[in-house]
């Protein structure tokens, strides 16, 4: 027989019943039933099928994303449309991937299906990734994760030249059955830089005559307001008086007839400028290369800061997105086309040649007053080849900060170069042969001696072999071309584009020399 319970042992069973959350009464009830065990995890809720969860998704994200994965989703639906998500394998994913890359619909610009497979591999990471987010699956036996993405392959958009911009300006203004309408729309892109559905989505009350600037609303939910000119401004104003409602919230752009207008239109504009220019329906533009040649212009005249807020792209973590926009094509190797200002009132085309079509050539270099090169390089080639190659990121990083990424961009019959783009918006240097410009440091200075150049200045040699500082316009601060000659037929191509925060910023063509130094003492020991 137990002892009976002391004061002090009572008290101390009360404190503890209260901590358990206990209710005395509760050890004195007759019946007792296991309580039923909550729904955590959703760990019971039964693994949806293929077909049950795209229309659960659907829902879930943006209108553009679902028609963009849609017949993707399809595609996936037909294949396993019964079967649960948690059965299927990632080598089924990759296996169908390939299919779509196989059956992908060839059109003129076709990277042979490379971005059919790669969009369809995204549509089903979608649907994974809800499904993870909604506690039914662990991310560890998700599928989708481990089915490597095709790598995209560079884009073949670039800035337009002068030459061509006024081209296809021409023939927006001259044909078709609205000119009117389609000469105002073109000019919104070239002036913002906005995409497709920006242009599409303005509206009345987005036009801030005082300020002199629309409000564009554009992919990803974003908004940004952008100046335009009074010229612009002006005409998009008379659009709407002439051709709009009454709601300030109703779209902007509207056919005579006050319906609005939709994406078909852009297959309307710029199906007649391929029809009309030769080079515009071999390179298959659209309306995004007047993004391109925009930002290009902005990127090269104020840098990389003002380019990326000009595009819309988030403040941190963007300058690669900016930089895909804004790569150098051949005119800036070689001293040709530059463009001067394609979104002021005023613009005009240069006519200046290019150095490889200037004066002579082969066993006639040099010329034109250019200097000779006493020891000329005879082997290129691997440079030639690989850009990149020709420096250490230590020796980049060892001129202007950490290099965040570097990329080779081929330019158009005249070379590759390699282009190191530096973190923390310190800006990029770029460099590589000018392989096109047959006619090396001469080709530079027919070009200064017929007027064709806004900043020549000879510098000291480099390495031993003679250098200039050239640019035909758009001389801003933290920019700096260097050219080197190796061969009397050859030069190295420097291009330093320093941006804010740049400790060098004030000096770029410091950092261009000291890279050529550490490029050609390479280029001789290869």
């Amino acid at each position: 027989m137990t002892n009976p319970a002391t004061r002090q042992d009572l008290e101390a069973a009360r404190l503890l019943l209260s901590r358990l959350g206990v209710d005395p009464a509760d050890l004195v009830t007759a019946g007792w039933e296991e309580p039923v065990a909550a729904d955590t995890e959703g760990d019971e809720r039964p693994m949806p099928t293929i077909r049950e969860w795209i229309p659960v998704v659907a829902g879930l994200v943006s209108r553009s994303t679902a028609a963009s994965y849609g017949s993707y989703w399809n595609k996936a639906e037909a294949e396993w449309g019964d079967r649960a998500m948690d059965t299927i394998t990632a080598s089924e994913i990759k296996a169908l991937s390939e299919v779509v890359r196989s059956t992908a619909l060839v059109r003129r610009n076709s990277r042979g299906g490379r971005n059919a497979a790669e969009n369809f591999v995204a549509a089903v990471r979608c649907l994974y990734r809800h499904l993870e987010n909604d506690g039914r699956l662990d991310r560890h036996r998700n599928p989708a994760r481990r089915v490597t993405k095709p790598r995209r392959n560079a884009s073949t958009r670039r800035a337009l030249s002068n030459k061509q911009l006024a081209e296809l300006n021409d023939v927006v203004a001259s044909t078709g059955d609205d000119p009117e309408l389609d000469s105002l729309i073109c000019r919104l892109h070239e002036e913002t830089a906005c995409r497709r559905g920006g242009a599409l989505g303005l509206r009345p009350r987005d036009l801030d005559r005082e300020q002199c600037a629309v409000l564009l609303r554009e992919k990803g939910e974003t908004e940004r307001r952008q100046p335009v000119s009074p010229t612009l401004m002006r005409h998009l104003i008379t659009h709407h008086e002439e051709r709009g409602t009454s709601d300030p919230d109703e779209r902007l752009f509207r056919y005579a007839n006050g319906n609005r207008i939709t994406y078909r239109r852009y297959d309307y504009i710029f199906g007649r400028v391929q029809k009309e220019l030769s080079w515009a329906r071999a390179l298959q533009v659209r309306a995004h290369w007047l993004r391109h040649t925009t930002l290009t212009w902005v990127e090269r005249n104020f840098g990389i800061g003002v380019a990326r807020a000009y595009a819309g792209h988030a403040e941190t973590n963007s300058d690669l997105t900016t930089t895909s926009y804004v790569k150098a094509d051949i005119t800036e190797v070689a001293a040709a086309l530059v463009l001067t200002g394609c979104s002021g009132e005023k613009s005009g085309n240069a006519t200046t040649p290019t150095p490889s079509s200037a004066g002579p050539s082969g066993s006639n270099l040099p010329a034109n007053g250019a200097p000779n090169v006493a020891n000329p390089i005879a082997d290129t080639s691997k440079v030639e080849s690989d850009p990149c190659g020709a420096a250490t990121q230590a020796d980049v990083e060892y001129l202007g900060g950490k290099v965040a990424s570097s990329r080779v961009d081929d330019l158009d019959g005249l070379g590759k170069e390699c282009v190191w783009v530096y973190a923390n918006q310190y800006g990029n240097i770029a460099a590589g042969l000018a392989t096109g410009n047959t006619n090396g440091l001469s080709g530079i200075y027919y070009q200064q001696g017929h007027g064709g150049l806004t900043t020549f200045e000879p510098q000291p040699s480099v390495e031993g072999y003679p250098a200039v500082v050239y640019t035909n316009g758009g001389e801003t601060s933290g920019k700096c071309t260097l050219a080197v000659g190796v061969r009397n037929d050859l030069v190295y191509t420097i291009i330093a584009r320093l941006d804010t925060g740049n400790p060098q910023i004030d000096n770029p063509c410091a950092t261009a020399t000291k890279f050529a130094g550490i490029l050609i003492g390479h280029l001789k020991g290869m």
